[in-house]
């Protein structure tokens, strides 16, 4: 199998990318990428594969059971599967829509253009929630547990409401997240009545008003939810 692999160029230095990975939850542009394969391991490794350095902090990964999906061309005799563009679409193969789709979304993410969106870990603003937000909110001062407090029903019922809520949170952010960009996708706008006293910003706006992106900013109420039950953080925020 690996000969046959290289022979095709389907391995190797030199070989194209044959497909497109994805973590759920996807949180921004660097949760996405386009791989190619550079070898494959020996049999007894089983499912196992070997990922670049910083590929965990680019995706997010946090090894609390994080799922990669993977979205490959379809091939034919060692070939991937062409489309013919003089054709109208609605006569391509389903094979062709799909290697069709996955070449725009693997162009997209692999534009130099799109670098800082593609490349750059998912946790920036993560880390600024945690570091020098969260210390304004939580007490300057802790005290030692009393013995056996965990067995308190308070307190059982305090974690119960910390893991339910936190987790309820995720799909909410995940689809303010996809909903936003859309949005800019769209340039849905506003038109403020009375010369926006407010100074309201865009809908479609890529950065806020303290100059990050938006949706970093959603990537890391995502980071804070997804991680409730190891640190809830995002209960002390009361983000719900």
């Amino acid at each position: 199998m690996r000969q046959w692999l290289l022979d095709n160029n389907i391995i190797g230095e030199n070989s194209q990318p044959i497909g497109l990975g994805y973590r759920i939850p996807t949180q921004g542009s660097s949760s996405t990428f386009a791989f190619t394969v550079m070898d494959v391991l020996p049999e007894t490794y089983a499912d196992t594969i070997v990922v670049p350095d910083g590929f965990t902090a680019m995706t997010g990964s946090d090894f609390d059971v994080d799922k990669l999906y993977i979205a490959m061309y379809d091939f034919e005799n060692g070939k991937k599967v062409e489309y013919d563009d003089s054709k109208p679409i609605m006569e391509w193969t389903r094979e062709q829509l799909t290697n069709k789709m996955l070449e725009y979304q693997m162009m997209c993410i692999s534009d130099t253009n799109n670098m800082a969106e593609t490349k750059a870990s998912i946790d920036t603003l993560t880390s600024f929630l945690k570091n020098d937000v969260l210390p304004l909110v939580q007490p300057a001062s802790l005290v030692e547990a009393r013995p056996g407090y965990e067995l308190l029903p308070s307190f059982q019922l305090s974690r119960k409401i910390e893991y339910t809520s936190g987790k309820a949170g995720i799909a909410p952010f995940a689809l303010n997240s996809t909903n936003h960009a859309l949005t800019q996708f769209a340039h849905l706008c506003m038109e403020y009545a009375n010369g926006n006293p407010y100074n309201l910003g865009q809908l479609d706006a890529i950065k806020g008003q303290d100059g990050f992106r938006v949706l970093d900013w959603l990537s890391a109420m995502i980071n804070a939810h997804v991680d409730v039950a190891k640190d809830p953080y995002i209960i002390a925020l009361n983000v719900n």
